[in-house]
């Protein structure tokens, strides 16, 4: 991309690559760029925008934890994890804590995705891939980035508690709030809910930690 890294992008591919069957060493360069670019970062303002060369969305803090958890999982199992866990926790703590431009986490542990004010606001670059509504997705997002900080943890066997409790929390909601209504009446989903057969939710859906385990869902 010359000059600009549009790091969602970059993430997504390099974790496409990581599947696909490359070679170790290539993951491996792939890996140590990365990681030099989010050590050498102030993570705060690098996943609020504030580096001109380096675009980033509403999905880049997850893509970033979705790349290292694959990457630990399929090539590198050793000392680096606790290097990657300890950037993977840093991002989770800016959510936890607000610190993020995209979204805030509520009191009950989903992600509410921030909106403009007035539509006279100028759009962001970045919300014309989204979906108008999607709190769906980032809560996929958002649930599969803790389930793989657990499974990374356990390949040292580290007690993440805290994420713990937040999955319980999440699909103790997460089904009551997005998809009820969804099921419950699925010929007017897509008036109701206009983001409901949008292609991000379709790939969300593909994560391997799912939420939704009612039989009707």
């Amino acid at each position: 991309f010359e000059k600009t890294l549009y790091l969602s992008l970059h993430c997504l591919i390099i974790s496409r690559l990581l599947q696909s069957g490359i070679e170790r060493s290539e993951v491996h360069k792939y890996y140590e760029s990365l990681m030099a670019l989010l050590k050498n970062n102030n993570l705060e303002k690098l996943f609020q925008g504030m580096d001109k060369e380096i675009k980033i969305d509403p999905a880049t803090p997850f893509f970033v934890i979705f790349f290292l958890y694959h990457y630990h999982l399929h090539h590198d199992k050793g000392d680096q994890v606790l290097a990657s866990l300890e950037i993977i926790l840093q991002i989770l703590e800016l959510i936890r804590k607000n610190k993020l431009i995209f979204y805030r986490l509520k009191s009950n542990k989903l992600l509410e995705r921030q909106y403009r004010k007035s539509d006279l606001e100028p759009k962001s670059d970045y919300e014309i891939f989204y979906p108008l509504r999607q709190n769906f997705i980032l809560n996929i997002f958002w649930y599969n980035a803790l389930e793989m900080v657990l499974q990374l943890a356990d390949l040292k066997k580290i007690r993440v508690k805290r994420c713990h409790r937040w999955i319980k929390k999440i699909k103790q909601r997460f089904y009551h709030q997005y998809v009820r209504g969804l099921i419950a009446n699925p010929q007017h989903a897509n008036e109701k809910f206009g983001f409901a057969f949008h292609p991000s939710m379709i790939y969300a859906l593909t994560f391997p930690f799912p939420l939704l385990e009612e039989k009707p869902a």
